[in-house]
């Protein structure tokens, strides 16, 4: 063998072994087997379940459809999911076990406002952008915290909708209020006494009840009667609103009722009974029925994927979180300069147009009244 021949032999067995290096080590091209991961935190056990199981469902069929049209710059996105169980001790050790597995590039959640609140210092100080569908409590973007965007409006805005519709709509201004005791409920309750102020409205009773807990509200009702209001706010989730408007007539309580979007759930329907529901006004901001190609698109899509079932709320705001990401990472986002590039985006998809101001809360999102007709929500016209 010739010296010349030796030499080239080295020269390709070197090239050969830095090669096999690059490829064990993940490096190279962004194209092909690499994954993009990406944490997601919510409730899939416990009285928060179902909130939980349709975010994911949302975020799994975006998930979906972006890693069968190629991914992302050609990297498949992988969801690590845990289970906060609704609870924020719970959310605060899932956000210590995502917030040590240095492979996420975000994290999705969490549903509850109080679990949020838990992790949201947890993440911040690993590094860790949190992008939420659900979480509405207005005090998360007033902690300071530089690492939280959220897609739904907070309460600060929804409450005094709430109370306009009752003013304006209703013609009825003596509110009573039951709220849930809790960030969520309590925000509501906030926002509700303020627009009172402003709408000419007279709160003539406020009642909390414990959440996930309180069963039977007869005690709360029964002052509420006593109060002789003439419309009644329920601040508070689908399962406990459920029981309140099915004891309502139990109290002798005949007043109309207007809820928040998170009663947007047909399980508040079935726990009040169909008869009693019945004229139960709800403010959300999603209607599958809206004739825009947008929604029209991802409603077809998802029934085609889900044997005929209508996406609902939570559904379509999970569905657009892995594009919102998608879109950051297109423009350049890394790790570090998500929350940087997320204030950039501006994305138009079936809830309507997500583009994030200074705090992290989104600029604006259509809110429609619904009212429960013969056992389900309907859209509402004066």
């Amino acid at each position: 063998m010739t010296k010349r021949l030796a030499k080239l032999l080295v020269v390709i067995m070197v090239l050969g072994l830095v090669a096999m290096s690059v490829a064990a080590c993940g490096g190279g091209s962004s194209k092909g087997g690499e994954t993009i991961s990406i944490g997601m935190a919510l409730p899939l056990t416990g009285d928060s379940a179902m909130y939980g199981e349709t975010v994911r469902d949302g975020v799994q069929f975006g998930v979906d459809e972006i890693n069968a049209a190629g991914g992302i710059d050609g990297k498949q996105i992988k969801l690590v999911i845990e289970d906060d169980k609704g609870n924020p001790q719970e959310a605060a050790m899932v956000a210590q076990k995502l917030s040590g597995d240095d492979s996420l590039f975000c994290v999705i959640g969490h549903v509850n406002s109080s679990c949020t609140i838990a992790g949201l210092p947890i993440y911040a100080e690993n590094g860790l952008t949190v992008l939420n569908t659900s979480s509405s409590a207005e005090e998360i973007t007033q902690l300071g915290y530089t690492n939280f965007f959220r897609t739904v409006i907070h309460d600060g805005l929804q409450a005094p909708m709430m109370v306009r519709h009752s003013v304006e709509n209703l013609g009825l201004t003596k509110i009573a209020t039951i709220a849930a005791n809790s960030d969520y409920g309590l925000g509501l309750l906030s926002g509700a006494k303020a627009a009172a102020d402003e709408f000419g409205a007279e709160i003539v009773t406020e009642e909390l009840y414990v959440p996930l807990s309180d069963k039977d509200f007869s005690v709360q009702l029964a002052k509420i009667k006593q109060a002789d209001p003439e419309v009644l706010l329920i601040l508070g989730d689908y399962n406990e609103a459920g029981l309140i408007i099915r004891q309502m007539k139990a109290a002798g309580l005949d007043i109309p009722v207007v809820t928040p979007a998170a009663c947007s759930n047909d399980a508040m329907i079935e726990l009040a009974g169909a008869e009693a529901a019945e004229g139960v006004y709800l403010l959300g901001y999603w209607d599958p029925d809206r004739p825009e190609p947008v929604v029209k698109d991802f409603v077809t899509k998802y029934e085609d994927a889900h044997d005929g079932a209508i996406p609902d709320e939570r559904n379509a705001y999970g569905y657009e979180i892995p594009y919102i990401i998608k879109a950051a990472i297109e423009k350049g986002a890394t790790k570090e300069t998500l929350p940087e590039v997320l204030r950039t985006i501006d994305y138009i998809g079936p809830t309507g147009e997500t583009k994030f101001d200074d705090k992290g809360d989104v600029a604006e999102k259509m809110q429609m009244v619904f009212v429960v007709k013969d056992g389900h929500f309907t859209p509402w016209v004066k």
